[in-house]
Order: C-alpha cells, then sequence, then structure tokens
C-alpha cells in the first residue's frame, strides 16, 4: 500500500551529495541493514550481533535485551516470521554535532507462521548515524508507537536514562513472560471466535463487514493526524451497523476519545469488557494502556483471527494491518490491554 517511490523522487538529485563524507546510498544501506537485521531475529528465532549498531553504546544493550525476550517469547508461543519485506520513506536528514540525523519512516510487510494474511505497517524512527574507523554505524534510535519520533524526543531530557528506563521494562516483562504464556495458552478455541448469524444478541452489528471496512481502508489518509485511531474504530464499528446516536457522532469525544468509545459502548449495552481474549471475534475492539502516558491511549480492531486462535489487528496513528496482537503487549509501550466485545442480535 506504501510506495518508496516518493523517496526516490525527493532524493534523486541528491543522491551523490555527501554528508560528513557518507553519501545518501550509503547511509540508505546502513538502515535498511540495521532494520533487515532486527527482524531477521524474529524469523531465525536466533540472536545475533547487529552488525550496524555502534559498538559498546547503549543501543546495543538494548537490542540484546529485547530480542531475548522477543525471541524466548515467540518460542514459548510458536511463532515466527517467514518471511519479510522492508521499504524506507527518508523524510529528512539532518546534522546535529557529530551526528548524522534520519527521520525515517520504516514500512513492513511480513507474514507470521500460522497466518494466511500479511502483516503491514509503518513506524516512525528517528536515527542518529555516527562513524567510527570510517564506517558508519546506528547510536540511536529513538522510536514509540503511536507517536511521531521528533515530538517524542523532545519530551527525553537524557538518551541514556529514556534506554535505561526501556531495558529495565523490557526485563520485568521477560521476568513476568511465564504468567503472559499462560494467558496466552487459555485463548478460546478459534471455531468459537467465528462470526456466524445466529450468535448476534444485537441484530445491527455485523463484525465481519466492520473487519472487511478496516482491512479495506486501514492506510487510508488520517483525519486526525497522530491521533486518529479511535476515529479509524468507530468509522469500523458504523460501517459494521452499530446505530449512532447524540453522544456517538463523527467528531464527538465517544467517536474519536479511547476511554470514552469505551464508556459508551459499556453504558449503551452494545459492548462488553473483556479481561482476557476469550471469545471475541472479528470486528470486536482491543484497547492498550500507554505506559509513558499512564492512560488508554489506543484503540485497535480485529481483522483477522488465526487456526491458532492468535488476534491480529488493524489501527490507525501509526497504520498497521492485520497486526498480532502478540507483538503489540506486552511491550515498551503498551503496560496494559483490555477487550471489548462487541453485541451481537
Amino acid at each position: 500500500m506504501y510506495s518508496i517511490f516518493s523517496f526516490f523522487k525527493r532524493f534523486k538529485i541528491k543522491k551523490n551529495i555527501l554528508i560528513q563524507d557518507k553519501s545518501l546510498v550509503e547511509i540508505e544501506k546502513v538502515l535498511m541493514g540495521y532494520f533487515s537485521h532486527c527482524i531477521e531475529n524474529e524469523k531465525k528465532l536466533k540472536q545475533k550481533s547487529n552488525k550496524y549498531i555502534y559498538p559498546k553504546s547503549i543501543l546495543e544493550n538494548y537490542n540484546k535485551v529485547y530480542y531475548s525476550f522477543i525471541i524466548e517469547m515467540y518460542k514459548n508461543i510458536k511463532v515466527k516470521a517467514e518471511f519479510y519485506n522492508i521499504f524506507l520513506n527518508i523524510n529528512s536528514i539532518n546534522i546535529i554535532e557529530k551526528s548524522i540525523v534520519v527521520d525515517v519512516d520504516k514500512i513492513i510487510e511480513i507474514k507470521y507462521k500460522n497466518s494466511k494474511v500479511k502483516t503491514k505497517y509503518k513506524d516512525n524512527h528517528l536515527i542518529y548515524l555516527n562513524i567510527k574507523n570510517n564506517k558508519l554505524f546506528v547510536s540511536r534510535d529513538i522510536i514509540e508507537e503511536g507517536i511521531k519520533a521528533d515530538e517524542l524526543v523532545n519530551t527525553i531530557s537524557s538518551y541514556e536514562k529514556y534506554m535505561e528506563n526501556k531495558i529495565n521494562i523490557i526485563k520485568k516483562n521477560k521476568s513476568s513472560l511465564k504468567e503472559y504464556i499462560n494467558n496466552f495458552n487459555k485463548r478460546s478455541n478459534p471455531k468459537v471466535q467465528e462470526n456466524k448469524k445466529g450468535v448476534y444478541r444485537y441484530s445491527g452489528y455485523d463484525g465481519n463487514l466492520a473487519a472487511k471496512w478496516a482491512s479495506e481502508n486501514w492506510d487510508a489518509e488520517e483525519e486526525y493526524q497522530g491521533n486518529d485511531c479511535t476515529n479509524f474504530v468507530s468509522k469500523c464499528l458504523k460501517n459494521g451497523g452499530l446505530p449512532m446516536d447524540k453522544i456517538w457522532r463523527p467528531g464527538s469525544y465517544a467517536w474519536i476519545r479511547v476511554v470514552n468509545l469505551r464508556n459508551w459502548l459499556v453504558n449503551t449495552g452494545y459492548g462488553v469488557e473483556n479481561k482476557d481474549n476469550s471469545n471475541l471475534s472479528l470486528g470486536d475492539v482491543v484497547q492498550l494502556h500507554s505506559r509513558s502516558k499512564d492512560m488508554w491511549s489506543h484503540s485497535t480492531i480485529i481483522t483477522y483471527i488465526d487456526e491458532q486462535g492468535e488476534i491480529y489487528v488493524s489501527a490507525h496513528s501509526y497504520p498497521y494491518y492485520n497486526r498480532p496482537l502478540f507483538s503489540y503487549y506486552p511491550t515498551y509501550a503498551y503496560s496494559n490491554i483490555r477487550y471489548l466485545r462487541i453485541k451481537r442480535g
């Protein structure tokens, strides 16, 4: 859905310009190598030192801790990446002191084991590149889901403390991995999760239609740049047949805000809040609690469930299509999760 043509068009005249003695081609090569190496961990489930990271940096330490956690989790829940494609869209390149700072969108297309669909998503990174022994390395990678990296960097007083905090949270998640895996293995039978006529308790809503609309519009232009997740989910619910009223309508708080949507669904009786992911169907809503903001901050909608019952969601800000829930939570960005099962008639 996303193209790298804008990248080539923007920089085609500047390909041979040197930035601190490094060409744009070399910068792109290092970025691609860095991102590819990260995803190779998810594919091979075997950790290998990322040669594109600046040696003995805190990013190198974080990378080791993070992928040690990811590999152990993936092995236990029996998932892995089968194949992937990466595209880069460079938004800007700046020089800050001795660093080459690149604002780049990483666009991923990936297929997971047991899934019949591809996962597609875009993340925004602020990458710092530094030279050592005439070689270019990634020294910093600033990213957090749901926020532009250049906005995030303004909230960070100390990069080292920011990274140390991320490392400590990953270690904490790893220490409680057994509990997470036990809950993961309690997923309901996928046959129960299918959206079939005759089991609806609210006749106006068809979760299959909501999921279909989400799958066809996940990469549509956002109305609320950077904050479009709940607006996107509300559109999905409406296209699934959920009726609007004076509280839940385009532009209203219930339509565009995470907590307000949850409250409206529960208070009207259209939705039931689940503490676990049992008995969920296409078109149900999943919300996530932001660790940094200490609030429920993100809404997604279920668009696919694989044969093992693994849930995949689609969302906005940034756009995600059929993203497996295990890659959303538990992570540094999100500290809690809740499920809103929409009643059928």
